[in-house]
């Protein structure tokens, strides 16, 4: 993936695991460039966020992330995080 492009990736959310078991599944290792590309000190929107897995990894790296999701299951579940 070149810089300054983020290739489309098929994210699924998974109900009721954790971060650390988010970590060791596929969809972790398609973002982990996202990640990256993120870097620190941002404000980030994350649009259809599920479960918040995303967010709190952004998060977790010294960024400021909303999370906005349409799922009731997903918001409750990203709240806990």
């Amino acid at each position: 993936m070149r810089k300054g492009k983020i290739e489309r990736a098929q994210l699924h959310y998974i109900s009721g695991i954790s971060i650390d078991e988010y970590k060791k599944s596929n969809d972790y290792k398609k973002m982990r460039k996202l990640f990256e590309l993120c870097g620190t000190g941002h404000k980030i929107l994350d649009i259809g966020s599920g479960g918040g897995y995303i967010g709190s990894i952004i998060k977790d790296n010294g960024n400021d992330v909303t999370c906005l999701d349409l799922q009731e299951e997903a918001v409750r579940d990203a709240r806990k995080k």
